[in-house]
């Protein structure tokens, strides 16, 4: 039976990370705030940038259908928590940032019910693109590790637009 959870925790750890995919990428899955309350809790450290702690409570629905007998969270919502936990940090900061993608995301250990993450990330890049690199541990290991991308917003009579340059090309030929 070992066998087999573990090739079905990596199976649903791949479909995570698809999932995360769509969510990146504007496609479908989308949590309104109210719910995000209900599914995960993140708690903020005053005077600290760039650290948070996470946790799903048991009666979270993260875990509804996600091995019944033996719950576990989706690869899916430690990325969500990740994610919060920027924008919350940028927010402090006076900047408003928009998650555009993840990459070189690795998960090592699966977190149960009510098990306490300690999320830690900092910004690497902030060219055109901003990089986040993040680690989430349990229990004094590594949990996940990776990259967030993003971009930096900014508030134009009301409406974000991007703050990166316009460029025009004037095409000469007639």
């Amino acid at each position: 039976m070992g066998s087999r959870l573990s090739l079905s925790w990596i199976v649903e750890i791949l479909y995570g990370v698809l999932e995360v995919f769509t969510v990146f990428t504007g496609m479908t899955f989308v949590i309104n705030q109210k719910q995000k309350e209900q599914w995960h809790h993140l708690y903020h450290e005053d005077g600290s940038q760039g650290t948070a702690k996470g946790v799903a409570p048991h009666r979270s629905p993260w875990f509804s259908g996600h091995f019944p007998e033996n719950p576990i969270l989706p690869g899916v919502a430690v990325l969500a928590m990740v994610k919060e936990a920027i924008l919350y940090g940028e927010k402090k900061e006076g900047k408003k940032v928009e998650i555009t993608g993840i990459k070189k995301v690795r998960f090592r250990l699966p977190v149960k019910p009510d098990d306490i993450l300690n999320i830690s990330y900092s910004l690497l890049r902030t060219e055109e693109r901003r990089t986040y690199s993040f680690k989430v541990s349990l229990d004094g290991q590594v949990m996940c590790s990776g990259a967030m991308l993003a971009r930096e917003l900014i508030n134009f009579c009301g409406t974000d637009l991007l703050r990166e340059p316009l460029t025009f090309t004037i095409n000469e030929e007639e």
